[in-house]
């Protein structure tokens, strides 16, 4: 009996402290990443939500009637070796269903390579990732969307440049995403 019991309080601790992340991650066995761990948490203007992210990244703040948003790229690497990160909490109802997913990669410039509808921090979510060209160079981008509430959603864009280590750079995108928490 009690090892069953102790059995029980291990399981329950381990569940509840594991953060679940995007079975995008899971797809391209990432890893975690050991140089995420200097990192700073930001929250944008209004409060809506925070990120870690690393401590040598540029990043900036935006906010206006529709928008709250934190701007963030590597820019000790090269733009090819890295990745721009852009997240916002934007002000309007969305709901994620077949017909957002449809909406989406109908409205995307981009080839669609990969998409999903999953739950994400407990909220529902849909993910793509796309392919196609930007400036002259090959891009890469994953965009997330996730529904909070009835009147609001965060929208996350990583942009990828080239075509090296394309799944490294994304495998440390989805870790810094899976730090957003929202308020």
């Amino acid at each position: 009996m009690k090892n069953f019991l102790l059995l029980v309080i291990l399981v329950s601790v381990f569940s509840t402290s594991c953060t679940k992340r995007l079975s995008l991650a899971d797809e391209l066995a990432c890893k975690t990443i050991p140089s995420l761990q200097g990192t700073i948490e930001k929250k944008d203007f209004k409060n809506k939500f925070s990120i870690d992210i690393p401590k040598t990244w540029k990043h900036k703040g935006y906010y206006d009637d529709y928008q709250s948003s934190i701007f963030a790229a590597d820019t000790i690497r090269e733009l090819t070796k890295s990745f721009i990160l852009d997240i916002a909490y934007k002000y309007s109802a969305i709901n994620i269903d077949k017909e957002f997913s449809k909406e989406i990669n109908k409205s995307n410039s981009l080839n669609v390579l990969k998409f999903n509808m999953e739950i994400f921090k407990e909220k529902p979510s849909y993910w793509q990732v796309s392919k196609g060209i930007k400036n002259g160079y090959v891009l890469h981008e994953f965009q997330h969307f996730i529904q909070d509430k009835t009147f609001g959603y965060i929208e996350v864009k990583a942009e990828f440049y080239g075509e090296e280590m394309v799944d490294e750079r994304l495998c440390e995108a989805l870790e810094i995403i899976n730090t957003i928490e929202l308020n």
